[in-house]
């Protein structure tokens, strides 16, 4: 019992520190924020054009005056293709203490005004700064205090109009070389996205999204055999997920396709990923297909088959 509670600890941590993406309430998309020296906007206005990045931030706030040439420099390179906007929290500040920061920083990037609270309480952060990346469909990606590679990296893959834009994003399987999933020189390849702990962790909750799971890995081991010369990458995801448990998952299955953890969350956030399994069928770099019925090998290898 103890066991299976310190699971849920964890698995609920995991979820709200690092990443499944979830939507933002209708009424923080539909609250006005102030932007400095202009009018107010809502979130909802932007939702569907751009990837919005969210920086809070206070003047007063040492590690938040250490981040400014970080946060100028990135609305510098990603201005047209990321909606960035600096968010002063409002606590203990004043507008002339906000341009005094604008001046020293030389900022360029618009700045906006929490002035109610709303947008701080949605994301329930305790401390400045904080980041939040928010992509076109509208779901947080990414909240985090640091303004590191990770973030960077999320940014450079968000900011991505298309397949071919995007950064190479190579995984590791347990026993093989790095795989790039955006080699643009393949001609046909798959991914499989699923998790190590579909099957048994979601028998009870949900039990047709476990025989999902189950079906579809038994599935793909028979395409692999069949497909022999087709390339297949199982993707599974960090949640809960090492290198103990995924080759819990191998033996247990007894695949013999590549397959690794997507440790850094790149490829998920960059093939826009929200659920599994799922197969995509990549071609030459640009995605051809998508399903999530996996539950016929014929129908599968035909699918496979068409792309060439």
């Amino acid at each position: 019992m103890k066991s299976i509670q310190k699971f849920l600890f964890v698995l609920a941590i995991f979820y709200v520190q690092h990443s499944l993406a979830f939507g933002l309430d209708e009424s923080i998309l539909k609250t006005p924020i102030e932007i400095y020296d202009g009018e107010s906007i809502e979130l909802e206005s932007l939702v569907g054009k751009k990837p919005i990045y969210l920086k809070f931030w206070a003047s007063w706030c040492v590690p938040c005056r250490e981040q400014m040439p970080h946060l100028q420099h990135t609305y510098q390179e990603y201005k047209d293709e990321v909606e960035i906007l600096s968010v002063n929290i409002w606590f203990n500040e004043s507008k002339k203490m906000l341009q005094a920061t604008k001046e020293e920083f030389g900022l360029s990037v618009p700045i906006a005004i929490d002035r109610s609270g709303k947008l701080a309480q949605e994301f329930e952060f305790v401390g400045t700064p904080y980041h939040v990346l928010i992509d076109r469909d509208g779901d947080v990606v990414h909240q985090g205090y640091e303004a590191d590679k990770d973030l960077d990296r999320k940014i450079e893959i968000l900011a991505a109009r298309e397949k071919a834009d995007l950064p190479k994003i190579a995984l590791t399987p347990a026993d093989g070389k790095p795989i790039d999933i955006t080699d643009r020189s393949e001609d046909v390849s798959v991914l499989f996205f699923t998790t190590t702990w579909c099957d048994w962790y979601l028998k009870e909750s949900r039990p047709a999204m476990s025989e999902a799971c189950i079906l579809a890995q038994k599935n793909m081991n028979q395409v692999h055999k069949l497909l022999p010369e087709t390339s297949i990458l199982g993707i599974v995801s960090r949640l809960w997920t090492g290198e103990k448990e995924l080759q819990e998952y191998v033996d247990k299955y007894a695949i013999k396709h590549p397959i690794a953890v997507d440790v850094t969350n790149d490829a998920f956030l960059a093939l826009n990923v929200k659920n599994f399994p799922i197969m995509i069928v990549m071609k030459n770099g640009e995605e051809v297909f998508r399903t999530s019925k996996l539950d016929s090998v014929k129908r599968i290898t035909q699918r496979i088959s068409l792309s060439r």
